[in-house]
């Protein structure tokens, strides 16, 4: 099955969001955000954009 895969490492003051690509070694997306509703709707974005 090639899907893409996203990992979420949640903690008091931010969410760390990484996505892999179909293969599981491309890296599409790194970064960290915050835990406040402006910075969790960019979340929202980056995964709805990423699929």
């Amino acid at each position: 099955m090639n899907t893409k895969s996203c990992g979420l490492n949640v903690h008091k003051d931010g969410v760390f969001c990484c996505i892999l690509g179909k293969n599981k070694e491309e890296i599409l997306f790194q970064g960290r955000f915050g835990t406040l509703k402006p910075e969790l709707d960019k979340l929202r974005k980056t995964l709805i954009e990423n699929g």
